[in-house]
């Protein structure tokens, strides 16, 4: 008897490599967690226009008397450019207290692929969304935060990964290496420009990947789309 040719299923390997992914980044942030990649109890502030201890302190959800304790400030005068480290920056943050925006210089572009299941896949599942976005865009902060990683990671190209406390953290790739605005340690604020978008990884079309976890695990990221 004749049997009927099996329709040809969508390709695996995009599948694989989804997993596979997810498998590094796991590795990753194990590393991380360790503090084999970056220290997990200091950061250092560098001092903006308008600052002050208090306005400082409240940012990075600490008090004053630790961030004098910390730097044996003799007082409570700070000056723009002073680079103060902070212990244990965004540990007390609340998750309902951490203000979001969306990490692209303007408005979103269409959405190339889509957090969550793969149509045709039982198994893949992207972490993220990747959003299209001009080659060189200007990639900003979605919160406050520490940065936790900055460096090149098979799958993602140059990432970078903030703390934001509240078990908030954000992935954010590929980025530029060579235009990089930041650096693993540095505390950065709500908008500011962590470096400009990179060559894409995947596809031929420029993005940026945006992945939002809740205590390492991936959730909708559609918070810092709007």
């Amino acid at each position: 008897m004749h049997l009927p040719t099996p329709r040809e299923g969508p390709p695996r390997r995009p599948a694989r490599r989804l997993v596979s992914r997810s498998i590094r980044f796991a590795i990753l942030m194990t590393l991380i967690s360790a503090g084999t990649l970056a220290a997990a109890t200091d950061g250092s502030y560098v001092v903006r226009n308008g600052d002050s201890l208090g306005r400082i302190a409240t940012r990075c959800g600490t008090s004053v008397a630790e961030i004098s304790r910390r730097n044996e400030l003799a007082g409570d005068v700070v000056h723009v450019g002073q680079v103060l480290r902070i212990s244990a920056p965004f540990q007390k943050v609340l998750p309902d207290k951490i203000s979001w925006r969306h990490p692209f210089d303007g408005r979103p572009g269409r959405v190339l692929r889509p957090y969550g299941a793969q149509a045709g896949s039982v198994v893949g599942r992207r972490t993220g969304s990747d959003i299209a976005y001009a080659l060189g865009g200007a990639v900003l902060a979605p919160a406050n935060g520490l940065v936790r990683y900055v460096g090149s990671q098979a799958g993602y190209g140059t990432l970078a990964i903030i703390d934001h406390g509240g078990d908030y953290t954000t992935v954010l790739g590929p980025l530029d290496p060579e235009h990089l605005a930041i650096e693993t340690g540095r505390i950065v604020l709500k908008g500011e420009s962590l470096g400009r978008c990179g060559a894409p990884v995947e596809g031929k079309e420029p993005y940026l990947h945006v992945e939002l976890r809740c205590k390492s695990e991936a959730v909708d990221p559609s918070r810092l789309l709007r």
